[in-house]
């Protein structure tokens, strides 16, 4: 029993090293094609170059041919992360063809065409060897529509227009006006982000002498913002509305460029009913 045991280890241990070996073998050739890939791809681009270009160029000619016809050719286009920016115009702006050179391809000159698109932010290309191109982008996010001489144009929180064929899909955006609305619309609307009674009703603004905004709510109402401390203001006109619900009475506008009180305007004849209506409201 004890040879019995002697040969059955002598016989795994030796079919254990056979595995080893072969294994050893097979990432030794593995590692060889590679280096040699490798290799073939630096002699490729050190023969694009402009140094080797003009005593070189059927030499890497012949090379990139070599790669392609060994499958290193552009066949899948993958793009991720757009959904504003029309695909057509991503693909004109990388101008790639199915069955290019993979490895020829200008990434860098690729990136600024597309970062030339209005509605791209920064984009990311990389290679996917042997036969795909990732195209990864970050789009703006549109946030107002700006009117001018009687034009509508969607802007983004940094007040670029973003070229649209169709103001259709943004038509629930915040429609702004004045020369300068669309570099300061970021900062209104984090400002009414802050209170969802006033902005659920504000249906657009204006940019008033460079300084201030007024407001336009869906019931026809203005709001005078002040140029300074606008948050306070609105968290006062917030309080009002939750309390006395001031904004769904018959007025006409409201100005709280006052910083202790909010000044409210009504229709010809109507002070009376508001004063009626606002006595009621309190059980006066």
């Amino acid at each position: 029993m004890a040879n019995y045991g002697t040969t059955r280890t002598s016989i795994l241990n030796r079919r254990a090293g056979q595995k080893a070996r072969i294994s050893f073998w097979l990432r030794r050739v593995g590692l060889s094609l590679f280096a040699i890939l490798t290799l073939m791809a630096v002699i490729f681009y050190t023969l694009r170059t402009s140094w080797w270009a003009g005593v070189s160029h059927d030499m890497a000619q012949k090379i990139e041919t070599t790669f392609q016809n060994h499958g290193f050719r552009v066949e899948n286009l993958l793009i991720e992360g757009r959904v504003h920016c029309p695909r057509g115009e991503v693909k004109d702006a990388v101008h790639i063809t199915r069955g290019d050179s993979i490895l020829s391809l200008d990434l860098k000159a690729m990136q600024e065409r597309l970062e030339q698109l209005s509605w791209v932010k920064s984009a990311k290309i990389v290679r996917h060897y042997p036969d795909t191109v990732y195209i990864g982008l970050t789009e703006r996010t549109p946030i107002a529509l700006w009117q001018r001489h009687n034009q509508l144009a969607v802007v983004d929180e940094s007040g670029k227009i973003l070229e649209s064929r169709t103001i259709a899909p943004y038509r629930n955006l915040l429609l702004i006006v004045g020369d300068r609305a669309p570099l300061h619309v970021a900062e209104l609307q984090s400002n009414l982000a802050t209170y969802p009674l006033i902005k659920s009703r504000v249906d657009s603004a204006k940019w008033v002498g460079n300084r201030r905004w007024d407001l336009y709510l869906s019931n026809g109402v203005s709001i005078k913002l002040p140029e300074d401390d606008v948050m306070s203001a609105l968290e006062r006109l917030e309080n009002a509305q939750k309390n006395d619900h001031l904004i769904d009475r018959d007025i006409t506008a409201l100005d709280l460029r006052d910083p202790i009180r909010i000044v409210v305007e009504t229709p010809p004849g109507g002070a009376e009913d508001y004063q009626a209506s606002f006595k009621s409201q309190k059980g006066i």
